[in-house]
């Protein structure tokens, strides 16, 4: 994502405006999509982790854009992670990222932010399995994991995780 080419403003951007600067953004940039292999790969990575200890779980919901499906916290042989069921899906959007937070159910960016937050990395693909490793001792803390645009500021989706 080329950050010199979003505007600097963009908590005052309208809805329209805000809309269009991310689909230019995503022309320039198009959203990453997993390859066959690495749809095997995380399918198998996934099928691995399914004897492990479920911490929590949750259904995402669409915030910004409409986003759906089940998400849950494994922990298996030390390691913790968070995996994104087969029946996740959320529109495409630039530099989408994986966060989990503090807040129990965040509306904007400032909320997604408050409290102790960590950042699993790019969304590797808006739809589908995909597996994320969680830092240790940080489960317990966390109350939601979203789909974030970071250049814009917007939350694609939420899950509520109990």
């Amino acid at each position: 994502c080329s950050s010199s080419e979003i505007p600097k403003d963009v908590d005052s951007m309208t809805p329209e405006e805000l809309e269009t600067a991310m689909q230019e953004e995503m022309n320039r940039n198009p959203p990453k999509q997993m390859t066959t292999e690495e749809q095997a790969q995380e399918m198998k990575t996934t099928s691995s982790l399914n004897d492990g200890k479920v911490l929590k779980a949750g259904i995402f919901e669409g915030r910004a854009h409409p986003s759906s499906g089940d998400i849950k916290i494994i922990e298996k042989d030390d390691d913790t992670y968070l995996i994104f069921d087969e029946n996740f899906k959320t529109d495409a959007g630039p530099e989408l990222h994986v966060i989990l937070t503090e807040h129990n159910d965040p509306k904007n960016s400032r909320n997604l932010h408050e409290g102790e937050y960590v950042d699993l990395g790019v969304l590797k693909s808006t739809s589908g399995i995909q597996t994320y490793k969680v830092p240790k001792g940080k489960v317990g803390k966390f109350n939601t994991a979203s789909v974030y645009c970071k250049p814009f500021k917007v939350i694609f989706g939420v899950a509520k995780l109990k």
